[in-house]
């Protein structure tokens, strides 16, 4: 009976664990990560990246970040070793005339 319990009490410390993600919001100009308010640039999310546990990601980017911004974040994670099948890609914000410097 008490590995029964081990074993659902190990069970259910895996799941926890798997359901954890890494939030990285793609700016304009830099990178937040699990809602930091204080942008970062690539080098900085390079660091972050590489002290947590490899999990799964979470990129918003916003709609003026540009095509080298995200894939920035790509290669980052394909150096590091995360797996790039566990990452869900989502749009954020709103377009609008004159907002973004760069489009």
């Amino acid at each position: 009976m008490t590995k029964y319990i081990i074993l659902i009490f190990v069970a259910f410390h895996l799941t926890v664990v798997v359901k954890e993600t890494i939030s990285i919001t793609v700016l304009e100009t830099g990178y937040l990560v699990n809602g930091l308010e204080i942008p970062i640039d690539i080098i900085e999310l390079r660091k972050s990246l590489k002290a947590k546990s490899k999990q799964q990601i979470t990129i918003n980017t916003d709609v003026c970040a540009g095509p080298v911004e995200l894939a920035q974040v790509y290669v980052i994670l394909q150096e590091l070793g995360y797996d790039t099948d566990l990452v869900k890609l989502n749009a954020v914000g709103n377009l609008r005339e004159k907002e973004c410097e760069k489009i």
